[in-house]
């Protein structure tokens, strides 16, 4: 059992981890309104999709304005459903969300239960009918790979949440990554969390030419151009500001 000091110490660091959270969270929305009501409708879905994230995501639809999104890993539809009405909220004219998941589980349940295959696509749907976005979704039941071999459409935000290896991570940002338009944005979700993540979307950057901005609750943003949307700027100057204080302050 751990000692009373190292679970001080464990709760010390979880609440700083939560207020970092927050100050980015605040930091990303700026004066966007709309965001609580849209993440209280994305929270209900079971998932991983965090608070942080999805302020993030709200600030980089509402700025970039993009007319397709492509998902890839959609799981129950958390993150899904907080783009879908980021956009609406955004008034983008003609916008396109691409769901892209084959529906047969996670990587993280299907070890837990020793199992191959978690059928998720039933209540994906029922989550998505009760968000309201299905005017501009468009859901493909398939591997990232299946449906990038016949893409030819421009991508404004691109979203790699799929399996997370680096293989997977490859596969997915090769196939949608040279239709990014000039403005366009690509985050890597769990990038600090996982090495088999960030050593695909490292290689992956490398080869499409993208600027790395920085990580953000453990998503690594990047993109065409080199200065990135404000609302990531400016949650990664608190995470920036934080780690600098955490190499100021005198050792114990």
């Amino acid at each position: 059992m751990p000692s009373p000091l190292a679970r001080a110490r464990r709760a010390v660091r979880a609440a700083t981890r939560a207020g970092l959270r927050s100050l980015q969270r605040d930091a990303a929305l700026g004066n966007l309104p709309g965001f609580e009501d849209a993440w209280g409708t994305a929270h209900r879905v079971p998932g991983w999709f965090g608070e942080t994230e999805a302020a993030v995501f709200w600030s980089v639809v509402h700025e970039v304005r993009p007319a397709t999104v492509v998902e890839i890993g959609s799981y129950l539809g958390r993150s899904t459903t907080l783009l879908g009405l980021a956009l609406q909220h955004a008034d983008v004219p003609a916008a396109r969300l691409v769901a892209i998941d084959p529906h047969t589980g996670d990587r993280q349940n299907m070890r837990a239960l020793g199992i191959s295959t978690i059928p998720t696509l039933d209540l994906f749907r029922i989550y998505m009918q009760a968000a309201g976005i299905g005017e501009l979704l468009d859901v493909r039941v398939a591997p990232s790979a299946e449906v990038a071999a016949d893409w030819h459409d421009p991508v404004d935000l691109l979203f790699v949440d799929g399996w997370h290896s680096k293989r997977g991570v490859l596969a997915d940002a090769r196939g949608f990554g040279p239709h990014l338009t000039d403005r366009g944005i690509v985050c890597f979700d769990d990038y600090t969390a996982y090495k088999s993540v960030r050593r695909g979307a490292d290689l992956a950057c490398t080869e499409l030419g993208l600027v790395r901005y920085g990580t953000v609750a453990a998503q690594l943003w990047a993109g065409r151009p080199e200065v990135a949307p404000a609302g990531v700027v400016r949650a990664l100057r608190v995470e920036r500001l934080v780690s600098a204080a955490r190499r100021l302050s005198p050792r114990r």
